[in-house]
């Protein structure tokens, strides 16, 4: 969680596979939005007003991914990613929202 900016670029051998703008972590900086960054390596969200509010989950560490649509009829169409992480001894859970079109196919790469 929020590394400093300079991780966030890509290291050696990474390269990023696919980008997402207005994405909203849905559980940690409710109603913020960021762009979600996929790489061979991992999964960045970077909060647009503030690149050191972050995240950086290695593919490693993810244990189970979820896709699903919302459709609520006070607000746009919504695809959800639900991602649940093990780190040390830790569990981690992250819900990214996103209304892009381009969201269902660029999750399903990932699940």
């Amino acid at each position: 969680f929020d590394i400093d900016p300079k991780q966030v670029s890509c290291r050696v051998s990474e390269e990023i596979v696919e980008v997402l703008d207005n994405v909203e972590d849905s559980k940690g900086s409710n109603d913020e939005m960021g762009q979600l960054i996929l790489t061979n390596l991992r999964i960045m969200w970077l909060y647009k007003r503030d690149k050191k509010t972050n995240l950086s989950v290695g593919y490693d560490s993810i244990r189970k991914m979820a896709i699903q649509e919302t459709n609520l009829k006070s607000v746009e169409p919504r695809n959800v990613l639900t991602i649940s992480a093990k780190y040390n001894e830790g569990r981690f859970e992250f819900i990214f929202a996103c209304s892009d079109r381009r969201a269902p196919s660029v999750f399903r790469v990932l699940a």
